[in-house]
């Protein structure tokens, strides 16, 4: 079994419902991979890289809420009140 490559697939798939990879989501990058160079661009200051993050994660937050409002209105169109009474 090779669960370790399985979860870096996983980590590194965009997904439909965050629009972006849990990798990047958490680091910020992609992850170097023997297929993409190594970038030689100079590195990017602390404050600007924090703020970048902070802007991502509130709009993978807004999309997340977005899909869930999407979701909960599709189950809602199925969904049936019942009563229950003792006896029934």
């Amino acid at each position: 079994l090779h669960l370790p490559v399985l979860e870096f697939a996983y980590n590194n798939a965009t997904h439909a419902a965050i629009g972006r990879t849990p990798f990047f989501l958490c680091y910020g990058h992609h992850p170097l991979t023997p297929q993409k160079p190594t970038a030689s661009a100079r590195a990017q200051p602390a404050h600007d890289f924090i703020t970048t993050m902070h802007q991502l994660w509130d709009r993978t937050h807004k999309r997340l809420l977005d899909i869930q409002q999407q979701q909960k209105h599709q189950a809602d169109c199925h969904h049936n009140d019942h009563t229950i009474t003792v006896g029934d």
